[in-house]
């Protein structure tokens, strides 16, 4: 999909005519302060300019970024002022919890995180990298595997801008169980 994409079309009246939440995406660490930067969208083009913004950075570092995605906000798991922990945190995630790694120049991943069952995005046909790419894990750079790889930028843009305006799975996209491929 690209910024003159159909989807556009439409984006103007998705924020006043309809009333599901924002999506939250967060991402790397934001260093003036001490958490991940952090936007929320709800229209096309927004989505659209941040993924790009994103994108461009990550590919200027040479290093992917890992995007957390969920709808709406998260809730306040601090306790007294202090960090709950993961455990607790892992109970309030909201469902779905979806995951993009983009910033790459050829691949990119995208994962739909829900608690009964774990999805990825495939495109079959897509060959796999011949080695792990380096990404941007909320701060910690890590290596991830071709397997997680297999879309592309415009494929996770596509399969964002679908649940944006719909709150569903593209179904134009294969899924995966990932258990299959870890």
């Amino acid at each position: 999909m690209t910024a003159s994409s159909p989807a556009h079309d439409h984006d103007t009246a998705r924020a006043d005519s309809n009333p599901l939440p924002p999506l939250t995406l967060a991402w790397g660490v934001n260093p003036e302060e001490t958490d991940r930067n952090q936007v929320q969208v709800t229209a096309t083009r927004e989505l659209t300019d941040i993924l790009a913004t994103i994108h461009a950075q990550a590919l200027r570092r040479g290093v992917a970024q890992q995007i957390d995605i969920w709808e709406g906000r998260l809730p306040d798991t601090t306790v007294n002022g202090a960090p709950g922990d993961a455990a607790e945190l892992d109970d309030f995630l909201p469902e779905p919890f979806l995951q993009a790694v983009i910033g790459h120049p050829e691949r990119a991943g995208f994962r739909w995180l829900g608690r009964d069952r774990q999805v990825q995005a495939v495109r079959p046909a897509l060959p796999l990298l011949a080695e792990p790419v380096l990404y941007d894990n909320g701060g910690a750079t890590d290596p991830m595997s071709p397997e997680l790889l297999p879309l592309t930028y415009t494929d996770v843009e596509h399969i964002l801008t679908v649940f944006l305006l719909h709150r569903t799975r593209a179904d134009d996209v294969a899924w995966a169980d990932l258990r299959e491929i870890l």
